[in-house]
């Protein structure tokens, strides 16, 4: 199957209570969407937390890899035969924030 070119999709988020904009592919979007609502937050709430933590680079860049880090540790949790995902929650949010300030982990 070939790749295909994606348009970047710009959206008004709120980081801090401040609006701002913030251009991602639709399937970044769709997937910080589903993280959203797996986490019970909004995806203002994830932008904001991502925005706190320390960062080379700008926003956009870090929720690509946020969005990326999540889906692999929820993946990781999956393969280990950990069966549900939804015990290890705050798990997976917790552990792919510290991956963003320390990829050593």
């Amino acid at each position: 199957m070939g790749l295909t070119v994606t348009s970047l999709i710009s959206r008004n988020i709120y980081v801090n209570g401040h609006r701002t904009s913030m251009r991602l592919e639709l399937e970044v979007w769709r997937a910080l969407e589903d993280i959203a609502g797996f986490e019970s937050q909004s995806i203002n709430a994830l932008c904001t937390l991502v925005h706190k933590l320390p960062r080379n680079g700008s926003l956009t860049s870090a929720m690509r890899t946020f969005t990326m880090l999540y889906y692999k540790e929820w993946v990781g949790h999956l393969m280990v035969g950990s069966g549900a995902v939804a015990p290890a929650r705050l798990t997976l949010l917790a552990r792919t924030t510290r991956l963003l300030t320390d990829p050593m982990l």
